[in-house]
């Protein structure tokens, strides 16, 4: 019997021998993948009736290994692509709070009246960490002759009276909303007749003497 093999280059290819006679017809059929690669073969007929043979391949093209049986040869693994590193993010750097800016401030009354006066409303923050508020009066920072009082009374607001006429300065620490703090002064100018001043009031704070 002579025979002959045909290989054709496409995804089936199906190829008859005939031999002396009739009945030693053989006919393979190969399979080939998306690149052209032989894959697998399967003959009918002729005394390699049933024979398969099946081919399998790496990601990178090499050959892993070729089956040859009488059965369909076992399915190819499907190559586990490396999966990329995940990137470690970059921390952002949280920014550093700025401490707000204090504008003096100065007011005048009468020394037989008590004054009140926001000592923020001047004041700003660059981070605009709002509100501001008073956290203290510095008592030590204070001058004048005679006596001036003061008492927070609020957040934003402080409250004076005085027990003489005189300009006094004192110093105060505005705070912004997340803490950070900074200095800032104020002048107050007490006029009029000492003899009328309205003095300490209860629960003042003692800021000139």
């Amino acid at each position: 019997m002579s025979r002959k093999r045909v290989w054709l280059l496409s995804s089936v290819a199906t190829v008859s021998v005939m031999g002396g006679a009739a009945a030693a017809q053989e006919t393979t059929t190969y399979t080939y993948d998306a690149l052209g690669r032989l894959t697998g073969s399967s003959i009918s007929g002729g005394p390699n009736d049933t024979r398969k043979t099946g081919t399998c391949f790496d990601a990178a093209g090499n050959r892993t290994r070729y089956d040859v049986a009488t059965s369909a040869p076992a399915a190819c693994p499907t190559p586990t692509p490396t999966p990329a590193p995940t990137p470690t993010p970059t921390p952002t750097p949280s920014p550093t709070n700025q401490p707000p800016v204090a504008v003096h401030d100065t007011v005048s009354f009468n020394c037989a009246t008590t004054q009140s006066l926001n000592l923020v409303a001047n004041d700003t923050d660059p981070d605009n960490d709002l509100p501001l508020s008073v956290a203290s009066i510095d008592v030590s920072s204070t001058n004048g002759s005679g006596s001036a009082y003061a008492t927070i009374t609020s957040s934003t607001t402080v409250n004076f009276s005085a027990s003489s006429t005189g300009t006094f300065t004192f110093a105060y620490t505005v705070a912004d909303a997340l803490g950070a703090t900074s200095t800032g002064s104020v002048t107050i100018t007490v006029t009029g007749n000492s003899s009328t001043c309205v003095g300490e009031p209860p629960n003042y704070a003692r800021v000139a003497s």
